[in-house]
């Protein structure tokens, strides 16, 4: 499977921009995805609120390796919640009444979400990264 661009209640963008229909709900799809790489979702989520001190719109790294990550646009339990790799997030704008995300292959993609809620969740996603870096520059000892 490509690397997923956005990830939506029972849809899924890949990085070619194909919508691929899925049967999965977005948080049954990102618990597999945290799985293949060592913890469950709510593992990861309970991680960022601690880390973060924040509760609402939790991200997701999903790889501590590659630091795949994703971004959600409403609260995680929230029917119209969508989710953005935040890795090919380049910037959001608003297009007439719209707003939209534009990935770095040029994709666009129009979300009910405001601009201020992706920029404070992408501070707070690049905090929570600096933290879980400099948590893992020490030796282990037995």
């Amino acid at each position: 499977m490509s690397e997923l661009l956005i990830i939506g209640d029972y849809y899924t963008i890949d990085c070619d921009g194909l919508k691929l229909d899925t049967n999965l709900k977005a948080k049954e799809l990102l618990n597999e995805m945290c799985l293949e790489h060592g913890s469950s979702l709510k593992g990861r989520v309970e991680a960022f609120q601690i880390i973060t001190h924040s509760h609402q719109k939790p991200c997701v790294l999903i790889s501590e390796n590659s630091y795949l990550s994703y971004i959600p646009t409403r609260g995680i339990d929230s029917d119209d919640c969508v989710w953005l790799n935040a890795n090919h997030l380049v910037k959001c704008y608003c297009d007439v009444d719209k707003f939209v995300v534009l990935f770095d292959n040029g994709y666009r993609f129009v979300i009910n979400c405001s601009q201020r809620t992706i920029r404070e969740q992408r501070k707070r996603l690049n905090d929570f990264i600096s933290y879980i870096s400099q948590r893992g520059n020490y030796e282990y000892q037995k």
